[in-house]
């Protein structure tokens, strides 16, 4: 059992980059690209999980209002080329919670951190897989 959100099992973070000139010229296509400093997989993991315990706490507050909501929840998002986040939204078909309060007080997260400037001018689309539980407090004896 998790207690904050994390990675599920290997913190796998996926990243494509896509530059402006590719969207015109092959329709939208994600090419393959190196990734930019500070933009990579493990530099976004570090990135989220600094901010672990507001998202923790989103999950607590949706908690109270919707009783039982609990498993992974995929948070897809886009970095634009200043480092600026937006289009943040659910992987509904990878995710079990589906509930929107939870996706919108992540997403407002998500927008207030500024990522790093891509030099070659690249958007870097980013999914990050949450797992929330339930925290369960410890059994006290009996007096």
């Amino acid at each position: 059992m998790r207690d904050a959100p994390s990675p599920s099992d290997g913190g796998a973070v996926q990243v494509a980059t896509q530059s402006p000139l590719e969207a015109e010229v092959d329709g939208g296509r994600l090419g393959p690209h190196a990734h930019d400093p500070g933009r990579g997989p493990a530099d976004i993991r570090a990135i989220v999980v600094a901010h672990r315990d507001e998202a923790r706490a989103c999950y607590e507050k949706s908690l109270s209002a919707h009783p039982g909501i609990e498993g992974d929840l995929v948070i897809q998002w886009v970095i634009d080329p200043k480092g600026a986040v937006s289009q943040v939204g659910n992987d509904a078909s990878r995710s079990q919670i589906l509930e929107p309060s939870l996706v919108t007080c992540i997403a407002e997260i998500l927008t207030r951190i500024q990522f790093a400037p891509s030099p070659r001018g690249f958007e870097t689309k980013a999914f990050y897989p949450f797992n929330f539980h339930p925290r369960h407090l410890p059994r006290t004896a009996a007096p």
